[in-house]
């Protein structure tokens, strides 16, 4: 009997320890879930990195909060306000990493503003941001912005470099840690969205040293890589078609020779152009030269290719093809270039990552009925796309087509060579739509048709030009950037 009793003390005590071990071990537990909850939503929570001032006009400005460790995926501030010298302010864009608030006016002579910043994030009332400091506002400056800069390149560009021109305009800079104020007029802004030209400029002969490219978005600058380095042009133009049945021309060379003057103001190098007119336009001659850019050509290691040609164009079985100065019409297949080749052959075979082909010439149109026409969105051009946009462009391969768009035999001589014009003033600047200096496919292909519409129906001729891309090689599109900005 005694025996047993010890066992039931023993077990007793046994289950007790085991109690209060298990107590011990959930008091434990959740101290650490609420320390790693605590670690988490510091980890995770965004805050204040910087507080903007800025004038909008006379006496009234605007005030942006900078937040640093932001997810535009997760919703984290509910409520917030700023106090500008004790006055509160309502705040707008919760939902962005750049709150904005509602205009407010500031006493005049009062340079030195301080400022609060409370913000209610998603982990509660009991966790708000709260960021405080003083700003001192110079209200004799005509002209503050300030911008963001993502980029090391262009941080130590504008750290080395006093005498800066932006898009032309003369500047002076307050630099910061990760910003740049920009001090000048009001009559003209000094970034545009989109592609920007930075100059350094030496003092003393005023000749640019440098130049690079930024890319201006949402209030942010970042070091803008130029999509192509190698680019290549070959011009194909006919005039004099005296040894065929085909009557001459008039405007296609000197059209032409504009058109490579254009080209060399969007990117493409004096000494890389393939020029063929008249007798050298013969259909060896051209063959030869798109060959050079095949795998194994000594051109193959180009990223883009312009081919244009402007002359005759017509059609043997219903096989259109491009009438070369040597056309022989009892060999028409033998003795021309013919589109299907240039669509599929040749597209498939040259080795540049992007290829354009504009072709001024009759019944251009009927070659590419197989293949993808390029629908173009009008208010999707007027709009202006983010760099993410433009990165997906220039990364895929790219193979576009713009055709003049005419079956009609005297158009190409009577009209004066619109599509070639349209195309010279488009590259020239008119199809940037969207003023990012960026001259995108879809806005040159866009800005040609209305152009050759409206000013071939004021001559009695319909004319409707149309762009095309083969989708199979690539969905991206070809681009051109002028080399100095308006």
């Amino acid at each position: 009997m005694h025996k047993y009793k010890i066992l039931i003390k023993y077990y007793r005590s046994l289950i007790l320890k085991k109690f209060y071990l298990s107590i011990l071990l959930i008091i434990v537990m959740v101290s650490c879930i609420s320390t790693k909850n605590s670690v988490i939503q510091k980890f995770f929570e965004p805050t204040v990195q910087k507080v903007i001032i800025s004038k909008i006009e006379n006496n009234l400005y605007h005030c942006e909060i900078i937040l640093l460790n932001y997810n535009e995926q997760i919703n984290y501030i509910s409520f917030g306000f700023v106090a500008i010298n004790k006055k509160p302010i309502k705040l707008k864009n919760f939902d962005s990493s750049v709150i904005k608030s509602e205009p407010f006016s500031i006493e005049e002579g009062n340079n030195l503003v301080h400022v609060l910043v409370f913000l209610n994030t998603k982990w509660g009332k009991n966790n708000p941001i709260k960021y405080e400091t003083d700003i001192f506002i110079n209200n004799k400056t005509e002209y503050v912005k300030e911008v963001y800069y993502d980029n090391l390149l262009v941080s130590t560009y504008f750290e080395n470099n006093n005498n800066l021109l932006i898009n032309g305009q003369k500047i002076v800079i307050e630099k910061g840690s990760n910003s740049i104020k920009f001090l000048g007029s009001t009559q003209k802004e000094i970034f545009k969205n989109g592609v920007n030209i930075i100059e350094s400029v030496l003092s003393t002969t005023k000749k640019i040293r440098e130049k690079i490219y930024v890319w201006y978005e949402s209030n942010r600058i970042e070091h803008f890589q130029k999509p192509y380095k190698n680019s290549y042009a070959i011009i194909v133009a006919i005039d004099d078609y005296k040894l065929t049945e085909f009557c001459s021309l008039k405007t296609m060379i000197s059209n032409a020779k504009k058109l490579k003057n254009t080209l060399m103001n969007v990117g493409f190098e004096k000494n890389n152009f393939i020029e063929l007119y008249n007798q050298d336009a013969v259909s060896k001659n051209i063959l030869e030269a798109l060959q050079r850019f095949w795998k194994g050509g000594d051109l193959d290691y180009i990223d883009r290719l312009f081919f244009y040609f402007g002359g005759h164009g017509s059609i043997y079985n219903e096989i259109p093809f491009l009438v070369t100065y040597d056309f022989n019409k009892n060999k028409p297949t033998l003795s021309s270039i013919l589109m299907k080749d240039l669509t599929r052959r040749h597209a498939e075979n040259i080795s540049a990552s992007h290829m354009i082909a504009a072709i001024d010439a009759c019944h251009s149109g009927l070659s590419i009925t197989k293949l993808n026409i390029n629908i173009v969105n009008e208010k999707k051009l007027l709009k202006f796309h983010k760099y993410s946009k433009i990165k997906i462009d220039t990364c895929e391969p790219s193979r576009n087509y713009l055709l003049a768009g005419t079956g009609n035999q005297k158009a190409i001589w009577e009209n004066g060579g619109l599509f070639t014009n349209a195309l010279i003033t488009g590259l020239g600047g008119n199809a940037d739509l969207n003023n990012d200096n960026i001259i995108q496919f879809d806005e040159l292909s866009f800005y040609i048709r209305n152009y050759v519409i409206e000013r071939s129906s004021e001559i009695g001729i319909k004319q409707t030009p149309e762009s095309y891309s083969i989708d199979t090689i690539g969905k991206g599109k070809v681009l051109f950037m002028p080399n100095q900005f308006k």
